[in-house]
């Protein structure tokens, strides 16, 4: 059986992260504490959510709002 060889890009690319250990492992600490803050960020944006929801419908919120913004204060005065 013919053994396989490596494609000379692949090759390369394979030297560079072996010779350049330190680097390489940066990179993927870097990415790796990325993903688990993105990860963190949204789990806690989710849960949080979710509480503030199921609080505020615990409170009895309001069921109506009034608009006033066309009333004047002149108008106001004119009815008291």
């Amino acid at each position: 059986m013919k053994k396989r060889e490596i494609a000379p890009r692949w090759r390369k690319v394979l030297a560079d992260l072996w010779g350049n250990k330190i680097r390489t492992l940066l990179v993927v600490a870097s990415i790796a504490v990325g993903v688990f803050a993105l990860g963190t960020v949204t789990g806690t944006y989710l849960i949080i959510l979710e509480d503030m929801d199921a609080q505020y419908q615990a409170i009895n919120p309001h069921s109506a709002y009034v608009n006033a913004s066309r009333i004047t204060i002149r108008d106001a005065l004119a009815y008291e």
